[in-house]
């Protein structure tokens, strides 16, 4: 028995396939395309693909998506059926696509996001048992699971094909959950500390956490040492022997610690 995991962020495709109680990871297949991926061409690449018979074996598909269209509401002021409430002021759907949402419980939040219901539809009808998640509600729990410590304040940047995210917590308290368009590596050092010196936290003692494939990244690292003490590149833990390169392309999808 296995689960698989699918992750589409423009040109890169990642299918996982893991142990669905521990979560060890059993082999990736990783696809690009020359254009973003969207309803159509994502189908076709399935379809055209051996994976296909392994998600229609699997015992359980997740789809992630990392749409900057979002918005995270605690739980105690969720109400199922009333998402569309939440997401006016943040973004607008229109009626091809259809709400989803997501439990954090390490934040005891929950993420909205839409999905295409021409994807939804196409998939379940050529794979059948599906459901659809977002990546950035996997990296908060991925943080608190790993990477966060009991005091002190971190920042993780995480990059991914168009967009980084920010993250920003004291201890295990989140304070900050966003993303931007992925311009140049001095926009990332701006949002990084303009988040920081927002909520009063010390640029030198916050430790900062780069993860994903980025061509600046070394750049970015150089500029963060004028300002910073502690910064480290966050490593696929699941995946001790793997190229560098395939394994930057790979944390930035859902499989840098475990898949589904």
């Amino acid at each position: 028995m296995y689960s698989a995991a699918i992750h589409v962020d423009q040109e890169m495709l990642s299918l996982g396939y893991s142990d669905p109680k521990s979560g060890e990871l059993f082999a990736i297949d990783l696809f690009e395309s020359i254009e973003p991926f969207n309803a159509s061409s994502l189908i076709k690449a399935i379809s055209n693909s051996n994976s296909k018979d392994h998600l229609k074996g699997a015992s359980k598909n997740i789809f992630y998506c990392t749409s900057n269209r979002f918005t995270i509401v605690p739980a105690r002021f969720f109400e199922k059926g009333k998402e569309a409430d939440w997401i006016q002021p943040n973004f607008e759907i229109t009626d091809k696509e259809i709400l989803f949402n997501k439990f954090i419980p390490e934040i005891e939040s929950y993420i909205i996001y839409p999905i295409s219901l021409e994807l939804k539809d196409k998939l379940k009808s050529e794979i059948g048992h599906i459901d659809f998640s977002h990546h950035y509600a996997s990296l908060i729990s991925i943080y608190h699971l790993y990477y966060l410590e009991e005091e002190g304040s971190q920042a993780f940047i995480h990059f991914h094909a168009n967009q980084f995210t920010i993250s920003l917590f004291t201890g295990k308290n989140m304070l900050l959950f966003n993303s931007y368009e992925l311009r140049s590596w001095e926009d990332v050092l701006y949002y990084c500390y303009y988040a920081i010196e927002q909520y009063s936290l010390s640029p030198q003692h916050t430790k900062i956490n780069l993860a994903g494939a980025y061509t600046q990244m070394e750049e970015l690292a150089i500029a963060f040492q004028k300002y910073s003490k502690f910064i480290y590149r966050m490593k696929a833990k699941a995946n001790t022997e793997m190229d560098a390169k395939k394994e930057e392309k790979l944390i930035s999808t859902i499989f840098d610690l475990q898949c589904g």
